[in-house]
Order: C-alpha cells, then structure tokens, then sequence
C-alpha cells in the first residue's frame, strides 16, 4: 500500500499501520509505504518501532516527484477503507 498525504491525524495514518499489522498477523504478505512530512512524524516513527512494523512499514518523508511510488503500488490509502468496508 501507498499513502501520500501529510502525517497529521486527520488522515487517519495510523489506521492504515494497524490494517498492515493485522494482516500481517492474518499470514498475508504486505506492507505500506508513506510519503509525507508533519506532526505525528516522530509519534508514527515510535509506533512503527514499538510495533516491531519497520520491516513491513516505511516513512520516506517528503518527495518532490511521487509519480514512481504510484505506479508502482498495488494499492493506496485510503482506497482500503473502501475496499475493507465493502468487504
């Protein structure tokens, strides 16, 4: 998964940490990238470490040019509350 917005909780970040998680504990195979600088940094940073997530979870900061993240990502945030809630 891919999520590209600015790290505040509005955009509900660490929900798509506790979806990665519970998959991952689920046996599938999957992770999230996240692009984006702002006040939960170091808040998102300690979960992903408490968690034990820092091999399924990344925080790249800001990126000028996202376009490579988004070709290749399978999915994006929050395109997976939709999914999962229709599931």
């Amino acid at each position: 998964m891919l999520s590209v917005s600015r790290l505040v909780k509005s955009k509900r970040i660490l929900a798509a940490f506790e979806v990665v998680k519970s998959l991952r504990n689920k046996g599938h195979n999957c992770g999230l990238v996240v692009i984006g600088v702002g006040e939960m940094e170091f808040e998102l940073h300690r979960w992903i470490a408490d968690s034990k997530m820092g091999n399924f979870i990344r925080l790249e900061g800001f990126k000028a040019n996202v376009l490579d993240y988004l070709q290749a990502a399978d999915m994006r945030w929050p395109t997976v509350i939709r999914i999962l809630k229709m599931a």
